[in-house]
């Protein structure tokens, strides 16, 4: 009886398609049946094998037909929320990433984001983040400290809106995935560049000081204490470099006015993603001061820009209350660091200009030194009475003084 029970189980099993498994030295570009769905049908003896160590659940698809896969920081932390961890092979996460974050940077690249990091170093605010989550702003110690960074072509619509933009930092198994935009990176806008990383390791700080995989509950949160961030830099670069940036420019003057009683800010018109599903529109200082910047300080006021600049992205996700609290407290101290410096900027003095150096040549038959003059003859021995040979030979000192001439 069991033997004939055996023979129809491995009968039937022939017949049961189940997924593709890549080999374990398989390259990351072997991805066939990652998110179609794909399936082959396997021998009796795989089966047997898989009996004695089970395989966990596959997951539902990843793609669907016509529709954009979840970010993998989205499908993470729905995981989470739930409690359903869903398998996913190491292949399809390594797949994932690079959809999501891009490819590692090309040696050109690095030479561009290096520069980057070069001007961070320079300053008060980027070298302070840098140190936060690394040791210093170099690509090197970026990735000793478990961050890699990576580089993701971003394509326009004829709206002007960007599709498949680089999702918040993500960490997974012991490293965190920044993206940048190839746009920005390979143009060689320094200053760009530098103050788009410095916003990245923003969130990369709220990733790690608050020890979660992903910031889906805290979204707008940290991209307010990222701003901060980026502006405080900004700031300090373009009184150095003089670097401009419309949008920067504005914020600080909206800064001023709202912080330190300062003018109102300048008229200009901005282009930002304002508009429905994130279009672009141009708005003006006071289309932005009075529709989208609301409120009696600059916090709040940028709370409300966040809100509005990333709904398009964001939507409205559920919230951690405690992990919102952090983030804020932290976007709060990061905004009176940048209140005092503001008191008392430090700017480099312009460089010092060393003259070039003069040769004198000397005369042919250089003249003869004078000789010294003799010493007075005195035929009076004791009743010289002058101020002690100085310039001033008859000059009475009056009484002693002991502090004379140490300044007292």
């Amino acid at each position: 009886m069991n033997k004939t029970c055996s023979i129809i189980i491995l009968t039937l099993a022939t017949q049961l398609p189940l997924p593709h498994i890549a080999a374990a030295d398989s390259g990351a570009a072997d991805l066939l049946g990652i998110f179609d769905g794909s399936a082959e049908t396997i021998s009796a003896q795989a089966l047997i094998r898989s009996y004695e160590a089970p395989l966990p659940a596959r997951s539902e698809p990843l793609r669907s037909q016509g529709v954009r896969r979840k970010f993998l920081y989205e499908i993470l932390a729905e995981q989470e929320e739930l409690g359903d961890k869903k398998f996913y092979t190491p292949q399809e996460i390594a797949a994932m990433i690079k959809e999501d974050y891009g490819d590692d940077p090309s040696e050109k690249e690095k030479k561009q984001i290096r520069k980057a990091l070069e001007i961070l170093q320079t300053t008060k605010f980027g070298t302070e983040m840098c140190k936060a989550v690394a040791y210093e702003c170099t690509i090197e110690s970026l990735e000793k400290a478990g961050i890699r960074l990576r580089v993701k072509e971003i394509s326009f619509g004829q709206n002007q809106t960007a599709n498949g933009v680089v999702p918040p930092p993500l960490d997974y198994a012991g490293r965190t995935f920044i993206g940048l935009g190839k746009n920005i990176v390979s143009k060689g806008y320094s200053e760009d560049l530098a103050l788009t990383l410095l916003h990245e390791m923003s969130h990369v700080q709220d990733l790690r000081k608050n020890k979660t995989g992903t910031l889906m509950k805290a979204l707008y949160a940290t991209e307010e204490k990222a701003l901060i961030n980026e502006l405080s830099a900004y700031d300090e670069i373009s009184r150095k470099s003089g670097f401009r940036n419309d949008l920067f420019s504005f914020l600080i003057e909206v800064w001023a006015w709202k912080n330190e009683s300062g003018p109102y800010p300048k008229h200009r018109s901005l282009t930002l993603p304002l508009g429905p599903k994130g279009e672009v529109k141009t708005v003006t200082t006071a289309d932005m001061l009075n529709n989208y910047m609301p409120g009696i300080s600059f916090l709040s006021s940028l709370e409300r820009l966040v809100y509005l600049l990333w709904h398009s992205a964001y939507k409205d996700p559920k919230v951690k209350d405690e992990l919102v609290r952090a983030i804020k407290t932290a976007a709060w101290e990061r905004s009176e660091a940048y209140k005092a410096w503001r008191k008392n900027p430090v700017v480099p003095a312009p460089p010092a200009v060393t003259p070039p150096p003069t040769t004198v040549t000397p005369p042919a038959n250089p003249p003869k030194p004078p000789k010294p003059p003799k010493p007075p003859q005195d035929d009076d021995d004791g009743g010289y009475q002058g101020g002690g040979g100085g310039s001033g030979g008859n000059f009475n000192p009056g009484p002693y003084n002991p502090h004379f001439g140490d300044g007292i």
